[in-house]
């Protein structure tokens, strides 16, 4: 492995798997709750933090990501031993983002005060709906009432950066319903929202029903209507769109996030955890139990590692860049990749404007309405090439 250092803005990710019970559209790398399987995978995973800073001594960490799973699910002492674990290994900036992933459920006031203790400023909330039925059809644990709950509980623990996940297109939708979530969204008034369509992986129980005849996806023209409606509610009530999925008040957007958007480094630790460091990208064992097995017989995790070629990173770079509302950066690239993109993408940026689906000045490219509404075929135009 490559052992240059990361550079100074690097993320840190880390993935804790556990859930109480599988959502039926979800296919991260996830695993049941079962103490003697935590016990060990928490083993491996401070294991792999040893194993990392072998690698990468003196990596100095600007945000923070954990994910799962429910990372909310573990206890006190086991998120104490995290937090000391990183302090000791890695400098981490005294201003940095750190956030935490949970689920309503498990939201306690206990919970609450032990994560602002350990210096999480930032919560993420997956609601997904405020509609129980939807909830339950989804495979969600909670209902509507204990979703609304958990966050005042959040404000009232001293939380001032909450984002919510709600999700839309879900089977039986309809447009009333999404906007009644978008009301009671907008009324509780979180920092940052991230609104995204369901997405029917393989892998998934959805995705068996798909296969089986027993799941209708949405048709496209009511699930780009229900993402105007989104974006037209959440703008107006003053949130930024600064990404096809997120929006946020001014100076609440995800730094991590952006960081991966900006094609920066970031370091992933954890069953199924991706990492990147200029060019280079490895991604640990998905499968929580493979994942335990490789550390306790003392192996690497990493089952995937490439390195991107030149045309590789500048298709990436545009593409994740297309992604947010600031777009391509004209300037930048041509500092970053010493070549102007026009001589790279002319043609395709032409026929692309061409069709409606990307807007330039000077300055920047970005995806157009239209565009974002076909955001993913757009930025396939330049994988392909």
């Amino acid at each position: 492995m490559n052992t240059a250092p990361f550079r100074s803005s690097t993320g840190l990710y880390l993935h804790l798997p556990f859930c109480e019970k599988r959502c039926y559209y979800c296919d991260f790398s996830t695993a049941a709750f079962r103490p003697n399987l935590v016990r060990k995978y928490l083993t491996a995973f401070h294991a792999e933090i040893d194993q990392v800073v072998t690698y990468f001594p003196h990596t100095t960490i600007q945000t923070v990501f954990f994910g799962g799973g429910t990372p909310s699910l573990h206890s006190a002492e086991e998120l104490v031993a995290i937090f000391e674990h990183l302090h000791r290994t890695f400098t981490i900036y005294p201003a940095a983002e750190i956030t935490c992933e949970t689920n309503p459920e498990n939201l306690t006031a206990d919970k609450l005060h032990h994560l602002k203790t350990l210096g999480v400023n930032r919560l993420s909330i997956g609601v997904q709906s405020f509609h129980d039925h939807h909830l339950q059809r989804i495979g969600r644990v909670h209902n509507a009432a204990t979703a609304i709950g958990a966050y005042h509980r959040a404000r009232h623990a001293g939380f001032e950066n909450i984002n919510i996940d709600l999700m839309f297109a879900l089977p039986d939708q309809t447009l009333s319903e999404v906007e009644r979530d978008l009301d009671q969204l907008i009324d509780l008034a979180p920092e940052h929202i991230s609104a995204y369509s369901l997405i029917v992986e393989d892998k998934t129980l959805f995705g068996k029903q798909l296969r089986q005849g027993q799941f209708v996806p949405m048709e496209e023209d009511l699930e780009a209507q229900m993402y105007e409606m989104v974006i037209d509610r959440l703008t107006t009530a003053r949130y930024l769109h600064y990404e096809i999925s997120n929006f946020a008040r001014p100076g609440f957007a995800c730094a991590h996030n952006l960081g991966y958007w900006a094609g920066g480094d970031y370091l992933g630790i954890g069953a199924g955890a991706h990492s990147h460091r200029q060019g280079h990208r490895w991604a640990n064992e998905g499968n929580v139990s493979k994942y335990v097995r490789r550390m306790q017989a003392g192996e690497s995790p990493v089952v995937m590692e490439e390195h991107l070629s030149r045309e590789q990173q500048m298709a990436e770079i545009v593409f994740l860049a297309l992604r947010t509302r600031n777009g391509i950066q004209i300037t930048d690239f041509q500092r970053r990749f010493g070549v102007k993109i026009d001589t790279v993408y002319g043609e395709t940026l032409e026929t692309l404007q061409q069709r409606g689906l990307i807007q330039r000045t000077p300055e920047r490219i970005q995806l157009t309405r239209q565009g974002l509404l076909l955001a993913d075929a757009v930025c396939s135009e330049f994988m392909a090439l």
